[in-house]
């Protein structure tokens, strides 16, 4: 078992293989075509990627000793000194297809394994998760249950495996990264769940100074246990008055407790239009201290142009806090109204 388990401190490279042409269809077709009763276990593997986004900033250290008309004019006239700031954020992977194949063969040939020698099969829907199900066929005496999962990218290198075990009654969750970040192990729930809606934070407003005046401000939300997504719903505008968001009952009016939340019909939700366009980050604790105290961070997304919306994150629901930061580019202030609720499982 150790040699096993030291091939996956490696990124493999494919063996070169063509890229078979499988019929398009959804987990449930799929699921359905291999005759599988998907009731008894279950994973699902989030494919994610990592990204770099440098933004360039005013240098205040060029400009200390300037008043703010001369600063104004710097900007205006596209003469004031910058500098740059790099963030790094991953994004969900759609329309992928994820391998599965069994532990045994994969420790034997690696990367170089026949993608026809995979058990399943299952391209990523719209939140980036692709949803194995499995019946009783694969918890039968003597029979193995012990699988990784790949994604091939556009070279057809493998990513580093999730190793997952199969258990009966369970789902399992793991990420894999298309960038080569080794896999996330999984993380095992019940797999008869049921789903509520819980409001964290209601008619929550934000104002943000404009460009010179430190034009950037934050709002939290604390992630508790059990949490399976969380929202945002936000408008910002030039005006101070309230827009009456209520995203919890929104959502709770759209809720399935069996089947839980689903991104389509979440982003039906009409949300007051904003005026103004704003910028934000969102970061996780670590991240938001280091970006504080004026340190280099890694921004888990970015959002530009925002004028209203519901922002939606399915990935990040470690228990803890995370903070969305504000950056106001206009030359006036803006306010942003808000509302949290969070997903959970009951």
């Amino acid at each position: 078992m150790t040699a096993a388990l030291s091939l996956f401190a490696l990124s493999f490279a494919s063996c070169g293989d063509e890229e078979e042409e499988f019929p398009a269809q959804s987990n449930d077709q799929f699921a359905e075509y291999r005759n599988l009763k998907g009731n008894v276990s279950g994973v699902n593997i989030h494919v994610v990627e990592t990204k770099i986004y440098t933004e360039e900033i005013l240098d205040e250290s060029a400009v200390e000793g300037l008043t703010d008309d001369e600063i104004a004019d710097l900007i205006k006239s596209g003469n004031a000194p910058t500098i740059e700031e790099e963030y790094t954020y991953t994004e969900s992977v759609q329309g992928t297809r994820v391998y599965m194949y069994n532990f045994d063969d994969w420790d034997k040939y690696g990367a170089a394994i026949s993608k026809d020698s995979c058990v399943e099969h299952v391209i990523t829907d719209e939140q980036g998760i692709a949803r194995f199900e499995f019946g009783d066929d694969f918890f039968e005496e003597g029979l193995l249950t012990d699988y990784v999962f790949v994604v091939y990218d556009d070279n057809k290198k493998a990513t580093r495996p999730a190793a997952i075990t199969l258990k009966l009654g369970k789902l399992a969750d793991a990420t894999v990264y298309t960038t080569g970040e080794k896999a996330t192990g999984a993380k095992y729930s019940k797999l008869f769940k049921t789903y509520a809606v819980q409001h964290v934070e209601s008619d929550g407003q934000l104002t943000l100074p404009w460009l010179r005046d430190n034009s950037s401000s934050y709002f939290s939300i604390t992630i508790p246990e059990n949490t399976v997504s969380w929202y945002v719903q936000m408008t910002c505008s030039a005006a101070t008055e309230r827009s009456g968001l209520a995203i919890a009952a929104d959502l709770a009016n759209i809720l399935d407790k069996r089947v839980g939340l689903v991104m389509s019909a979440v982003d039906k939700i009409a949300t007051p239009d904003g005026t103004e366009a704003c910028d934000f980050y969102v970061f996780d604790e670590e991240n938001f201290i280091k970006w504080r105290n004026g340190n280099s961070a890694s921004s888990l997304s970015i959002h530009k142009g925002y004028k209203s919306g519901i922002y939606q994150d399915y990935t990040h629901i470690e228990p803890g806090k995370y903070y969305l930061v504000f950056h106001n580019p206009n030359w006036s202030k803006v306010y942003v109204n808000y509302d949290l609720a969070i997903q959970v499982e009951e």
